[in-house]
């Protein structure tokens, strides 16, 4: 997402500001792109795993809040995940209709079956 990325930029570009302030003696800022890049890189999986992990949606019509993390669907309220999650479960217009909730909302693309064991 460009806006994490911008993000992480920033926030880095910052970081350095800081180290460079408490260390006048160093001259110059160079640091080997073998550091670089893989920082930046486990920075933007930092602030991305943060932002979904803390991305919780109101989904008014089932009176919960839900997020999307490594293609699981969490919710706050348990007994409307227990029986849409369930192996047991029945297709149902209500439950597809959160699905198609979720999937707008997160750009998934969940489908009951992967909930009801068919």
């Amino acid at each position: 997402m460009k806006k994490i990325e911008e993000a992480v930029e920033e926030a880095e570009q910052a970081f350095w500001q800081v180290i460079a302030d408490k260390f006048p003696e160093i001259r110059t800022g160079d640091l080997c792109f073998s550091i670089v890049l893989p920082l930046n890189k486990l920075n933007v999986e930092a602030v991305t795993e943060w932002y979904y992990g803390n991305l919780w949606t109101e989904i008014e019509e089932y009176g919960c809040f839900a997020t999307v993390i490594d293609g699981t669907i969490y919710t706050t309220t348990q007994d409307y995940v227990v029986d849409l999650l369930s192996d047991a479960v029945e297709v149902t217009a209500p439950e597809q209709k959160f699905l198609d909730k979720i999937n707008e909302l997160y750009k998934t693309e969940f489908k009951l079956e992967q909930f009801s064991g068919r």
